[in-house]
């Protein structure tokens, strides 16, 4: 099955990084379903362009000058309301060739609700 996620804008970056996980859910009660991979949608917001992107678990992709890396991503069985989960590291590359550490945190998403990581290293879902 292939998750996505939805709209992760990121300060400093000439990209939007957008985890829109797309999953099934089940009921409040049932075990989560661990995925493999994650399929993230980056927007570079120079060109418009908006590019599709698996990422394996633990394995780090570069999307302009940011480095993204998934640790985990739930979703509930499809007797459930729609609800996935996931955590997620992205760094940036900086000037001087070092890696900053931008957000790192969980990301819900409940139908089509999106989330957002603004100019702080925090979450925001609605």
């Amino acid at each position: 099955m292939r998750l996505h996620f939805s709209t992760l804008i990121l300060r400093a970056a000439p990209y939007a990084l957008g985890l829109a996980l797309t999953g099934f859910a089940g009921a409040a009660h049932a075990d989560r379903i661990k995925h493999p991979t994650a399929v993230f949608a980056g927007l570079d917001k120079i060109t418009g362009r908006i590019i599709a992107f698996d990422v394996a678990i633990d394995e780090t992709v570069q999307f302009g000058s940011l480095q993204i890396t998934p640790r985990v991503c739930y979703s509930r069985p499809a007797t459930e309301a729609p609800l996935t989960d996931s955590f997620v590291e992205v760094d940036e590359l900086l000037e001087d060739k070092k890696f900053k550490r931008i957000f790192s945190g969980w990301m819900f998403v409940a139908r089509a609700l999106a989330c957002t990581a603004s100019s702080t290293p925090s979450t925001t879902c609605g």
